[in-house]
């Protein structure tokens, strides 16, 4: 059995019926965090997504599929959208190598990122391109009200200004109290600093 996975999974057979066909409609770039924006408008059914989830990409079939986490919420309007931080030979490439009208293949949705708990207060932490599942997150709160307070906390090495101008504003959009530390400028996030700025912390979800 093992090897007859192993072969499928080589084959690129895997979740075959969960892929859907699309074209890429917008491409942003930022510039000083090394991170790229790409939003997808399928072409085939997709069944939805919850915030949290990944998706497998083929940008290029010669290089096959690349897991990213989904960086929007489900909207019914068959667009996905992705932010990808440039750190290794592939990912670095695609800020030059994509263009608005590429077709792309997308595969999932997949993974248990779970935003549940029955906790009045949440807090969340983020650091770097793992920004992405929270961004999804406020941006389903903005359409779907939670009751629950929200402190996320999100530390960078590399700050974008434009990037870091848009997380504040879904931030307020989605009731969400932002806590931005720039790396090498602000303190590290200790469980003290924590402690500090969410006083209510016992009774809050992490």
């Amino acid at each position: 059995m093992a090897t007859l996975a192993a072969a499928v999974s080589l084959m690129r057979c895997v979740g075959r019926k969960r892929r859907a066909v699309g074209t890429i409609v917008d491409l942003t770039r930022y510039r000083d965090n090394r991170v790229l924006g790409v939003t997808i408008e399928l072409r085939d059914r997709w069944f939805g997504h919850d915030a949290g989830h990944f998706a497998f990409v083929t940008f290029d079939s010669a290089e096959g599929p690349h897991p990213f986490t989904i960086s929007s919420s489900w909207h019914g309007d068959g667009r996905l959208s992705f932010h990808i931080k440039g750190i290794g030979d592939y990912t670095s490439n695609l800020s030059q190598a994509l263009k608005v009208g590429d077709l792309v293949t997308v595969g999932g949705p997949y993974g248990r990122f779970d935003f549940g708990g029955n906790k009045p207060r949440q807090i969340w932490i983020a650091g770097g391109i793992g920004i992405t599942p929270f961004v999804a997150r406020m941006q389903a709160r903005v359409r779907h009200p939670d009751k629950r307070s929200v402190d996320l906390f999100y530390s960078t090495n590399a700050p974008d200004g434009e990037f870091i101008a848009k997380v504040r504003q879904l931030a307020a959009a989605a009731n969400v109290h932002l806590h931005v530390l720039v790396s090498g400028r602000d303190p590290r996030l200790t469980t003290g600093r924590l402690r500090e700025a969410v006083p209510e912390w016992m009774s809050a979800d992490i």
